[in-house]
């Protein structure tokens, strides 16, 4: 399955932010580990922050931690919360979802959740 970068980006966020759970990573750290753009992870981090997916800790000590445990949280959570260039789609229908992305269209259970 081929996300676009934005989800990819934000999938891989999540993911070292919860390796790092219950700690604060900075974007730069998160960044410089995966070889991801600085700028780009910044906005990510902000669609996560006012979806209330992380949280942020501000001064030297501070950085990104996820707001509640990975397990709790869907992917199409994630997914709607990074949909905001109104060209890639994510519809509900009874018991599912499907997530469109340019000509590829993702199925997946509403309630599918990281492990």
């Amino acid at each position: 399955m081929k996300f676009p970068k934005r989800v990819h980006y934000g999938l891989v966020f999540l993911l070292q932010l919860h390796y790092a759970w219950p700690g604060h990573r900075s974007v730069k750290e998160l960044a410089e580990s995966d070889n991801l753009p600085p700028k780009f992870l910044e906005g990510i981090a902000v669609d996560f922050r006012k979806s209330a997916i992380v949280k942020v800790k501000r001064g030297a000590q501070g950085g990104y931690r996820l707001a509640r445990p990975l397990k709790e949280i869907s992917l199409l959570e994630v997914f709607r919360c990074l949909d905001l260039s109104g060209r890639d789609k994510v519809k509900k229908t009874e018991g599912a979802a499907y997530f469109q992305a340019e000509s590829n269209f993702f199925f997946f259970d509403t309630d599918l959740r990281f492990c």
